[in-house]
């Protein structure tokens, strides 16, 4: 039986399988140089599976950072100004009215009467300006004449009174009520007779 040594076109040594291939070959007078699939195993120089690909590492993480409490608040905007009516320019405002005037009226003492100087002969006073009395005043007559005078009365509103040179006075108590405005004659200078009316009104 004859042993035929198979070499490979690359040098390699023939491996078992290799040997029982053509032994087997040999005995059953078949081809001394069979075709037979390549052993994988035999390549001297097998093709390398690529290499897989390194893993890429994520991208790190960016940190938001955390609202400042210290930081300012934005400034609120400013509100729209409110829309004003203004007249035309030719035509002005009227002024604003004045405050009334008020006029302080005097404050009369009526207990304190003065006959005026240059009365004379004629009434003390007019019925507009009347001596206003209540029941239990007191009268202060002063003469600033240069006459005496002397009130008459018909026991109202106070007794008859007395002579009252330059100068003096006298006083009248108010024991009733009286009107000579509304109905005069009922008081005047005694001296002079009833044409030197003096007008009085008392009220209890």
């Amino acid at each position: 039986m004859m042993v035929a040594t198979v070499r490979c076109s690359t040098g390699a040594q023939p491996t078992e399988n290799n040997r029982a291939t053509v032994n087997q070959n040999s005995a059953t007078g078949g081809d001394a140089n069979p075709k037979t699939a390549p052993n994988p195993s035999a390549n001297a120089n097998p093709v390398e599976a690529p290499a897989a690909a390194a893993p890429v590492d994520p991208a790190p993480a960016v940190a938001t950072p955390a609202p400042d409490p210290s930081a300012a608040a934005p400034a609120p905007s400013p509100a729209a100004p409110m829309a004003t009516t203004t007249p035309p320019a030719d035509t002005p405002a009227p002024p604003a009215p004045s405050p009334a005037e008020v006029i302080p009226q005097p404050v009369i003492d009526y207990t304190k009467f003065h006959i005026k100087v240059g009365t004379g002969k004629g009434p003390w006073n007019t019925a507009a300006t009347p001596i206003k009395l209540k029941v239990g005043d007191v009268l202060t007559i002063y003469n600033d004449d240069t006459v005496t005078h002397r009130m008459h009365t018909f026991g109202a509103p106070c007794p008859h009174g007395v002579d009252v040179a330059p100068g003096a006075s006298t006083t009248c108590k108010i024991g009733s009520a009286i009107d000579t405005v509304a109905k005069p004659g009922q008081t005047y200078d005694h001296i002079v007779g009833p044409s030197a009316l003096i007008f009085i009104q008392t009220s209890k």
